[in-house]
């Protein structure tokens, strides 16, 4: 019969709730410990009451980690009591969890000091692998074994090596925890993570990434909707949409659904006080060619905190900006030679940054002299030139004429006429600058599809026809 003492480690459990709350929680765990060190005492070869007080350690170690503290001696003394529940009862799963979890949290340690945690991962590993053979459904080493494989993962391409194989075998272990708990939001965020880092890492390699990335979007959207306050979920699907907006260009497909999913979440008010959220998505203008959105973005982001890579990234945009009045001719001509070649998605994405520029170089001459007047006179042919190129390819985009593989998914019928209403905006801009000869709209084949629009009947007219 269990020590009647050990009844009182649910002061542990009190004190996790009250380190989840942001509580201090040394007062209960210490509570548990001193009874679990009396039920050990009566009873020292009870392997039950030994992991118990093993956990209370670990868990005591974690609070001191919190604080800023040294937690390896509660470590120690969790393994030490991990190992004693082992060797009392080989076949205690629990234990050997405990055992695992601990080599987990020592590698934290030694990654956080500089150290290299992969031998304490290692170990973690295979203690899972063990609890795992003794208790196959071990919803905790399940998850656990997940965490530590994507860590290890993240070590290997930190050196230059190789992670997707750990990204897999973390994506694999908590799709085997989801197979028992199907509706647990956490272990499906874990995986999307898992899986978006694999995309990640396929895509650095020049490896198709795009159904890794679109599994970890189905995982993050059922992890959302299973849990709305969960906005790490939020975040993350935000970033693997980015992902595979900019793998689908690669790849030559039009990334529109993909990049309207990564700006709304970024935008969603739940993410308004994430620093990385709002660089993201200065990161996602800076990409489209919308520049002063992304300075507002990375303003925003400051202001919330720092986050990494941001000041590098602005400082490159404000560089082309810069030289905005001598690059310009070699984006509109890169977006020319995409298009000659057929590639309509690329073609798209480089002349609107090929017009972001010439805005930029606009911008930069004085307001009201000569020099800015000729500016404007020499810069509005390529500017009309590059918005009619434009109109061609949203009305051939709103049609679907286009080749196979550029549209992954057939356009909805809400797409096809947002297009059309994209085309006609850089169609009006283009007949504002005095380009597009009536005659030649009206017979241009690629604007077919706009012929039905009254918005394209009223330019004709205003044209002369």
């Amino acid at each position: 019969m269990r020590n009647a003492r050990a009844g009182r480690c649910g002061t542990r459990a009190r004190g996790d709730a009250e380190r989840a709350r942001g509580i201090d929680p040394l007062p209960s765990y210490a509570r548990a410990l001193a009874d679990l060190d009396a039920a050990v005492a009566r009873a020292p070869r009870n392997a039950w009451f030994l992991h118990l007080r093993g956990r209370a350690h670990h868990s005591i170690g974690l609070a001191e980690w919190d604080l800023g503290r040294d937690p390896t001696a509660q470590y120690e003394a969790a393994s030490a009591d991990a190992q004693a529940a082992i060797e009392r009862s080989p076949g205690h799963a629990d234990a050997r969890n405990l055992r695992a979890v601990v080599r987990w949290s020592l590698g934290l340690l030694a990654a956080g000091a500089g150290g290299d945690p992969r031998p304490y991962y290692a170990e973690a590993m295979q203690g899972f692998a063990e609890a795992l053979r003794l208790h196959p459904n071990h919803l905790a080493a399940l998850d656990y074994r997940g965490q530590v494989a994507v860590a290890l993962g993240l070590e290997a391409e930190a050196r230059g090596g190789d992670g997707r194989d750990d990204f897999r075998a973390g994506a694999e272990s908590f799709a085997a925890r989801l197979a028992l708990v199907p509706r647990d939001p956490a272990a499906r965020e874990s995986r999307g993570a898992a899986l978006y880092r694999l995309g990640i890492a396929e895509s650095a390699r020049g490896v198709d990434a795009r159904q890794a990335l679109r599994e970890a979007l189905r995982e993050l959207d059922e992890a959302v909707r299973l849990a709305p306050e969960r906005v790490s979920a939020l975040h993350w699907r935000g970033d693997a949409a980015f992902s595979l907006a900019q793998v689908q260009l690669g790849w030559g497909e039009i990334p529109d659904r993909a990049l309207a999913a990564a700006e709304r979440d970024y935008r969603d008010p739940r993410l308004d006080g994430s620093a990385s959220a709002w660089a993201n998505l200065g990161q996602l203008c800076r990409w489209v060619g919308r520049f002063a959105e992304a300075r507002a973005a990375w303003d925003h982001s400051e202001r919330l905190g720092p986050v990494g890579g941001v000041r590098p990234e602005r400082a490159e945009m404000e560089g082309l900006v810069g030289k905005a009045t001598w690059i310009w001719p070699q984006a509109v001509a890169e977006a020319r030679q995409f298009l000659a070649a057929g590639g309509l998605a690329e073609a798209r994405l480089a002349f609107s940054i090929a017009l972001a520029l010439i805005d930029a170089a606009l911008e930069g001459f004085p307001p009201a002299d000569r020099e800015r007047k000729a500016g404007l006179l020499a810069l509005a042919e390529p500017r009309a030139g590059a918005h009619l190129d434009l109109a061609r390819i949203e009305a051939r985009l709103s049609a679907g004429d286009v080749p196979a593989g550029i549209d992954p998914q057939p356009p909805t019928d809400e797409e096809r006429a947002e297009r059309r209403a994209r085309a006609l905006d850089h169609l009006e801009r283009a007949a504002g600058a005095g380009s597009a000869d009536a005659a030649l709209l009206r017979d241009d084949p690629a604007l077919a599809p706009l012929r039905g629009e009254p918005r394209f009947a009223a330019l004709l007219e205003s044209r002369g026809k």
